[in-house]
């Protein structure tokens, strides 16, 4: 069985390969065979040098993203100010419990409220007004 298997790639393979071969002396035998690939080439080149060039784009108006993200930013510092809060609390309840875990998340999610309000606070740090 297996060496049926291997005899039919093996066909399929060189019929492959034969295709090839003879495509090959095809192209060999035509007079374009000199000019088709420099003109390919040229294409292609002209191609890669359109997608290489940089382009300059200027926005018409950027108010409506800042307005975005300054009424974005309020949110964060609102949300951030109200993680830290529960980070409180959960940290109070740890103290409380005198639970090891408990107390770390807390301040875990203290120093996670007060990163996403500083986020929010500073749209400066990523390029917006």
């Amino acid at each position: 069985m297996k060496n049926k298997i291997k005899q039919k790639i093996i066909n399929c393979y060189m019929k492959f390969v034969n295709k090839a071969l003879l495509l090959q002396s095809e192209v060999k035998n035509t007079k374009f065979t000199k000019k088709i690939p420099k003109a390919i080439m040229a294409v292609c080149g002209v191609a890669l040098m359109e997608i290489a060039t940089p382009v300059t784009a200027f926005a018409a108006s950027t108010d409506s993203i800042d307005t975005f993200v300054t009424e974005i930013g309020k949110w964060l510092v609102k949300i951030g100010v109200v993680v830290a809060m529960v980070g409180g609390v959960m940290f109070a309840l740890g103290w409380q419990r005198d639970d090891s875990e408990g107390k770390s998340r807390g301040l875990l999610t203290v120093m996670a409220g007060f990163m996403v309000a500083a986020i929010g606070a500073s749209p400066a740090a990523f390029g917006f007004k």
